[in-house]
Parts: structure tokens; sequence; C-alpha cells
């Protein structure tokens, strides 16, 4: 009974898959779906990881029902871990397929957190991002200047609490520490660490008044 049903249930994943008009798309959930995401990523590591390491403890689902994650800037998304780069991912983790992921340090993502489309983020040092935190559109997250300027340090870790919400178009930069239970307003961009149960907008952002949670 158990056979006949895995048989019924890759059968109508098939025929999705050739009557799609997007096939390779779905040929990758198909292979998703069969494998695993741990087997997935390790069958496919040389295209993704350049000697860095990828460590799944739990699902990452990235660009889900896409191959379009690739290693060029025009791809409609990018996950790059670099020589001596690790990403964490901590229970149940979903980045949209047109997301742009750099590693060259270390970047952990907590369960239950999800990236939307056009969101990048750049590690160079460290960036950790908790448990259950929505990051929008068009998002940045980059703990570097990639140019230094006078004698400050070009590269600070930022670290992100749980149940951080972070409107689109906002932009978190180097050293930032945000706590728990923020909203960051659209628009906004993060120079100075937030305190938890915070809201907070502009650019720089500034607190406008306390919140006790997000839903």
């Amino acid at each position: 009974m158990v056979v006949l049903k895995l048989v019924v249930r890759y059968s109508r994943s098939l025929l999705k898959l050739i009557r799609s008009p997007y096939p390779v798309e779905n040929l990758y959930a198909l292979l998703y779906a069969l494998v695993g995401t741990r087997n997935f990523y390790k069958s496919f590591r040389v295209r993704f990881i350049n000697e860095g390491k990828l460590v799944i403890r739990g699902i990452l689902s990235f660009g889900y029902h896409s191959n379009e994650v690739g290693m060029s800037p025009n791809s409609n998304g990018i996950l790059r871990i670099y020589k001596g780069g690790i990403f964490n991912i901590r229970g149940n983790v979903r980045i949209a397929r047109s997301c742009k992921v750099y590693v060259a340090g270390v970047l952990n993502i907590g369960t239950g957190t999800y990236l939307n489309p056009n969101t990048l983020i750049f590690s160079r040092t460290s960036i950790t991002i908790g448990c259950d935190c929505a990051i929008s559109w068009d998002c940045q997250i980059l703990d570097d200047d990639f140019h230094s300027v006078s004698n400050s340090e070009k590269s600070k870790p930022i670290l992100i609490g749980d149940r951080v919400l972070i409107g689109s178009k906002s932009i978190i930069l180097k050293g930032v520490e945000i706590g728990n239970d923020v909203v960051i307003a659209s628009g906004s961009i993060v120079t100075r660490s937030v305190p938890s149960n915070s809201l907070v907008a502009g650019n720089p952002a500034k607190i406008l008044r306390s919140i006790k949670t997000w839903t």
C-alpha cells in the first residue's frame, strides 16, 4: 500500500513536469522531493560552494521550484560560499529564488525565517539571523563596507534577534545588533543597534516607539 502511494505521488509529479511550461524548474522540485535537501545539495555541491561549508540541520528551501540559482550575477538567484565560508541552517528556512547570498565568513539563519525576492546578504565576517524573522523584498544585509574609509573597520558582525520584521528596501549595515520583536519600516537604513520591542524607521533609522510584538 505504501509503495502504491509513492508511485501515485511521483507519477503525478512527473505528469506535472511533462505538462508544465517550466519543466526544468519542476524537475528541480521533483529531485528535491526524491532525495531530500541534504543529498540534493551534496550532489550539486561543486556548483554552489567554493571549498566552503553548507550545514543544514533541518530544511533549506532555496529558490524552491527553481534551478535558477547560479554563480552568474545575471542569474535569478545566487548562493555562493567562498573558501572558508560557513552557512549554517537551523530548522526550516525559506529563501526566495531571486535572492543573492554570498558567504565569505559565517552566516547563521534560524528556523521559521524567510527571505523574500531580490534580497541580498553578504557575510564577510559574521551575520546571524534569529528565528521566525520575516525579511521583505529588496533588502540588503551587509557586514562589510567593501571599501575602507579613513581608519574605520571595513567589516563588523551583524546580529539580528528573533521575530524581526524587516520592511522592503531596508538596509542593515555592519556592526548592527537588532533585538527581539523588532519592526524595521520599509526603506530604513539601519546604522546603529536597535533594542528589543522597537519600531524603527528612517535614514538613518531611529526609534519611533515601543511595541510588544508583531504578527
